[in-house]
């Protein structure tokens, strides 16, 4: 059976709770649905169990702690809830305020004499939540399939994202993290590899600068000394699947024009051609380098960096079983 989720509202005002208890009890069987009625009961509340949603009055009685204080209590204590501020004050400022203090929604209340627009933002977020948990789930079959063992929160995130770029099949990826953490894991679940589709690995920090172009893009015949024959290169070979660059900060000036060219037009020529080849090649790209400081020395062009940055996966901790 599965478990109900729980939502916790929290206002002064008792007839109001009623009436929300009304209208949400009609799915009783499915949701776990406290009230509080003072700042600090409402606090010991959060403290005491999760709430997957969180509904909070922007002030209370006066001399009680206000919403917008409460709320950082509140996210700080229950980070993963969903926090629905309610107001009369219909400001853009104080809401401004409200979302930046951690409230995922607001909603003006004296406008309307029903809780229409309130149930319908608890079922917007609960909506949220439902799909986060499918991604969580598919996340932790997609490290199954490929034998990783998620044993820790971020590195059920990790592969959370990881199943969500596996599905956008068009949007290149972005592995960012230290040396052995395991982003060629990530990179292996992020690709849609079958026998159809093919998936190529590529180590641009093993290949000497010199070569980087000819491996990745391929050569003709006489482009170089001991270039006797034409041969493609690793794009050509990953066309229509997924191409891993991995430590794709090494790459030299020259490599990166070329690489922006592919990423923006899916067009490059071999070294040595005049000729133009096109591909449909989704990039995988992976490295240990803060790519925006390389940014700011020079080393790494911005707008290559932007393409690349399609779906950003930070991976600190994958390789270390923290929880």
């Amino acid at each position: 059976m599965k478990e109900p989720i729980r939502i916790l509202i929290a206002d002064d005002d008792a007839d109001f709770i009623a009436e929300c208890l009304a209208v949400l009890l009609g799915d009783e069987g499915r949701l776990d649905i406290d009230s509080a009625t003072t700042p600090r009961s409402c606090l010991a509340k959060v403290m005491n169990g999760h709430h997957d949603v969180i509904v909070l009055d922007i002030s209370f009685s006066p001399g009680q702690t206000e919403g917008l204080d409460l709320i950082r209590d509140i996210r700080a204590a229950s980070p993963d809830s969903d926090i629905i501020m309610l107001s009369s004050i219909d400001d853009s400022s104080v809401k401004l305020q409200a979302m930046e203090s951690g409230a995922n929604n607001y909603i003006v209340k004296g406008l309307t004499q029903d809780t229409n627009e309130i149930v319908l933002g608890i079922q917007s977020a609960l909506a949220q939540k439902r799909g986060k948990k499918k991604v969580a789930v598919e996340g932790e079959i997609l490290a199954t399939s490929i034998g990783a063992v998620v044993g820790s929160a971020k590195m059920r995130h990790v592969f959370s994202l990881a199943s969500i770029a596996r599905r956008a099949k068009t949007q290149n990826v972005l592995i960012t993290g230290p040396t052995g953490v395991g982003k060629d894991v990530v990179a292996t679940a992020v690709s849609r590899t079958t026998e159809r589709v093919p998936f190529i690995a590529v180590n641009c920090g093993a290949i000497p600068t010199t070569l980087i172009e000819s491996e990745l893009f391929g050569y003709v015949r006489g482009a170089f000394t001991n270039a006797v024959k034409d041969k493609a290169g690793y794009f050509e070979q990953a066309d229509g699947g997924d191409i891993f660059l991995d430590e794709v900060a090494t790459l030299s000036a020259q490599a990166q024009v070329v690489l922006l060219r592919v990423l923006q037009s899916g067009e490059f020529s071999r070294v040595g051609s005049t000729g133009v080849k096109k591909v449909k090649v989704r990039v995988i790209a992976a490295t240990n380098e803060d790519l925006d400081d390389a940014v700011a020395r020079g080393d790494f062009r911005e707008d290559l960096l932007a393409r690349l940055k399609g779906i950003p996966i930070e991976c600190q901790f994958l390789g270390c079983g923290e929880t």
